[in-house]
C-alpha cells in the first residue's frame, strides 16, 4: 500500500497510445464527408423553402382585403 499507484509505466503508456489512436480513428470515421455535407445543405434549403411556402400560404389564407375588413 505504501508504494502507491504505478507512475506511467510502459504498459500504461502503451495503453494510452492505443487509446489515443482508437480515439483519433473514431473521430475520422465520424467526420462527415463532402457528399454528406452537400446532402445536408440541400435538405436544409428544401426545409427552408417549405417553411417559407407554408408561412406565405398561411398569411394569404388569413389575410383580408380592405373591402372585407370594411364589411365586417
Amino acid at each position: 500500500m505504501a508504494g502507491g499507484y504505478p507512475q506511467g509505466g510502459s504498459e500504461t503508456q502503451k495503453f494510452l497510445r492505443n487509446f489515443d489512436d482508437i480515439y483519433r480513428r473514431l473521430r475520422e470515421l465520424e467526420t462527415p464527408t463532402g457528399t454528406q455535407t452537400s446532402s445536408l445543405v440541400r435538405q436544409v434549403q428544401s426545409a427552408l423553402a417549405n417553411i417559407n411556402a407554408t408561412v406565405t400560404a398561411a398569411i394569404t389564407a388569413l389575410s383580408y382585403t380592405r373591402a372585407e375588413i370594411d364589411s365586417k
